[in-house]
């Protein structure tokens, strides 16, 4: 069965951080460095963002893309931005009806809304339809299970944690437990290859990181991140002949 809905008066509290020009820069680049050194980042990717926002972080997502295609259920942050950006073509569709073909595209994103989708299996399958045959699908989930026990914790001492932070780690929670690595068990991501993006992305944000060993890096990321980066890579025609 699906969620309930996301309530909508929790969105305000983040939007204004959507509009930061300066931070969704700085988190694309972020993440475009971390694809490019684990090989992921397709040449010349056609770019579909689902649940885009503003469509700021897939402005700056990159730069040798040939598409950038922004999606959402609410276009008001995306008029704001618009003036600040032409390289952003944007679309108003929910994420689990997406209006594109099958394979349009290289590389199809979904960062930081899942947890807010009604049945996030239902628009990860949609999602997955839209990538063509050697393109990937990248999605973030917060670390719900980490984030409650901070929280609470941060309260406990006096602080003042924002709803919309409780909500997102309540909803984060089948998320996280539904194995993202196994592809949520969909048959849409069945025979994709899984790559943890998360290890590279905190080797490239912290120095002192470089020198773990991969693996131990990895093992600390899955506990201690507050977001994970999930990429599957969707075979192509000789890979599932072989």
């Amino acid at each position: 069965m699906p969620d309930k809905p996301f309530k909508k008066h929790l969105r305000a509290e983040y939007d204004e951080e959507l509009m930061d020009i300066h931070q969704r820069r700085k988190s694309a680049g972020r993440l475009y460095q971390a694809m490019k050194t684990a090989g992921v980042w397709p040449a010349r990717p056609r770019i579909l963002d689902v649940g885009c926002g503003s469509g700021l972080k897939l402005a700056y997502l990159g730069n040798d893309n040939s598409l950038r295609i922004g999606c959402d259920i609410r276009s008001e942050l995306y008029l704001r931005a618009r003036d600040h950006m032409r390289l952003v073509t944007f679309v108003q569709a929910e994420a689990s009806q997406l209006p594109f073909s099958n394979g349009t595209f290289d590389m199809v994103t979904c960062l930081s809304v899942i947890a807010e989708l009604p049945d996030y299996k239902v628009a990860i399958t949609d999602m997955a339809r839209c990538v063509t045959e050697g393109g990937l699908l990248c999605v973030t989930v917060t670390n719900g299970p980490l984030l409650k026990k901070i929280y609470a914790l941060a309260e406990f001492v006096g602080g003042r944690i924002r709803e919309s932070w409780w909500a997102y780690a309540e909803a984060s929670l089948p998320i996280v437990a539904d194995w993202p690595e196994n592809g949520f068990n969909l048959s849409a991501l069945a025979g994709w290859r899984y790559v943890h993006l998360t290890p590279f992305l905190v080797r490239g944000r912290f120095i002192f990181f470089r020198a773990f060993p991969f693996s131990m890096l990895k093992a600390l990321s899955r506990r201690l991140s507050p977001t994970h980066v999930h990429i599957w890579i969707k075979p192509s025609g000789n890979e599932r002949n072989r």
